[in-house]
C-alpha cells in the first residue's frame, strides 16, 4: 500500500494498492481507514494477543526461575535462624554450624543456578 495526497486545492489523501501491469488499483480515503483502524485496535485484547506471544518454553524457564527464587528466600530465612540460634547459649553449636553450612553450601548453589543463562533476559 502507498499513502498519495491528491489534488492542488483540497489535500484528499488515500491508501492505494500497488501498482501491476494490467490490474486495476483499489484506493481507500485515508481518514476512513484510519478512523476504522483505530476503533479495531481499541476493541483488541491485547492481554490475549500478549500471552500468545510467550512460549512454552518461556513459562517453563519462568516457572523454573520462581521456584528457585522462592527456594533462595526459604533458605535465606532459616540460615537467619541458625545464626540467631547460634547466639542462644543453650543451643548446639556444632549441629547448627553444620546445618548453617549445608545451607549456605545450597544457597551458593541455586544463586549459580539463578544467575545461569537460562534465566537472563
Amino acid at each position: 500500500m502507498q499513502f498519495a495526497i491528491k489534488g492542488k486545492k483540497y489535500k484528499h489523501s488515500y491508501l492505494t494498492s500497488a501498482w501491476r501491469a494490467g490490474k486495476k488499483a483499489h484506493r481507500v480515503c485515508y481518514e476512513k481507514f484510519e478512523k476504522a483502524f483505530l476503533g479495531f485496535l481499541s476493541e483488541l485484547d491485547w492481554k490475549a494477543v500478549a500471552g500468545q506471544s510467550e512460549t512454552n518454553d518461556l513459562k517453563q524457564s519462568s516457572a523454573d526461575l520462581d521456584k528457585v527464587t522462592a527456594d533462595i528466600v526459604k533458605l535465606s530465612s532459616t540460615i537467619d535462624k541458625f545464626n540467631a540460634a547460634l547466639n542462644d547459649p543453650e543451643s548446639n553449636i556444632a549441629v547448627l554450624s553444620r546445618k548453617i553450612g549445608e545451607a549456605e553450601g545450597r544457597l551458593a548453589d541455586l544463586m549459580a543456578q539463578k544467575k545461569t543463562p537460562l534465566f537472563q533476559d
